[in-house]
C-alpha cells in the first residue's frame, strides 16, 4: 500500500489557468442575418404591445385585436428569426428557395399587412382611433426585416453536400486448407 503523504498521491494544480475555449467561426462583416433576425424579434415583441386605442375603449394588442393576422405575423417573425439564426451560425438547411428570397417575401407580406393597418385603421368606435406604439414598432420591424432580406440577396447559397456511400466491406479471409 502506498503512503498517503507521498508526492505521487498529491493533488496537482494546473499551472495554465487560461482555459482554451473552442473557436467559433463567426463572420461579423456579414450582418444581414442578424439584421433580419433582429427585425423578426422586434415584430414578435410588438405583437404583445398596444396597437390600437380609442376614446373610451381600452388599448388592444395585436393578439387581442386580430383574429388571424396576429398568427400570420407571428409565423413570419419566427420564420425570419430561424433563417437569420441558421445563416449566422453557418448551418445549412434544405429550403425550397434561397434564404434571402424567403426573408424578402415574408418581410413584404408583413410590411403590407402592417402598413395597411397603420394607414387605414378600423374605426369601430365612431370617434376615431389612435395607432399606438406596438403598431409603429411592428412597421419599423418589418422594414428592418426587409433591409436584412435585401442584404441577404447577394449571399451565396448554402453548399449542397452529398452523403457518401460507405466503403465496401473487406473481402473475407482466405480459407485455410491446413485445418
Amino acid at each position: 500500500m502506498s503512503d498517503p503523504s507521498s508526492p505521487d498521491r498529491a493533488v496537482r494544480v494546473p499551472t495554465d489557468l487560461d482555459p482554451t475555449l473552442p473557436e467559433v467561426a463567426v463572420d461579423l462583416r456579414d450582418n444581414a442575418p442578424l439584421i433580419a433576425a433582429g427585425g423578426g424579434l422586434l415584430l414578435f415583441i410588438s405583437l404583445f404591445l398596444n396597437w390600437l386605442g380609442a376614446d373610451g375603449i381600452a388599448s388592444l394588442s395585436a393578439w387581442e385585436f386580430f383574429d388571424l393576422v396576429d398568427i400570420v405575423l407571428a409565423l413570419i417573425a419566427l420564420i425570419v428569426i430561424a433563417i437569420g439564426v441558421m445563416l449566422f451560425t453557418g448551418n445549412a438547411a434544405n429550403l425550397p428557395a434561397s434564404p434571402g428570397t424567403i426573408v424578402r417575401t415574408a418581410s413584404i407580406v408583413a410590411l403590407a399587412i402592417i402598413a395597411a393597418f397603420v394607414l387605414d385603421p378600423i374605426d369601430f368606435s365612431g370617434e376615431g382611433v389612435d395607432i399606438e406604439f406596438g403598431a409603429w414598432l411592428g412597421l419599423i420591424a418589418s422594414i428592418v426585416m426587409l433591409v436584412g432580406g435585401m442584404q441577404l440577396r447577394d449571399a451565396p447559397a448554402a453548399p449542397r453536400t452529398r452523403v457518401q456511400e460507405p466503403p465496401p466491406p473487406p473481402p473475407p479471409p482466405p480459407a485455410n486448407p491446413a485445418v
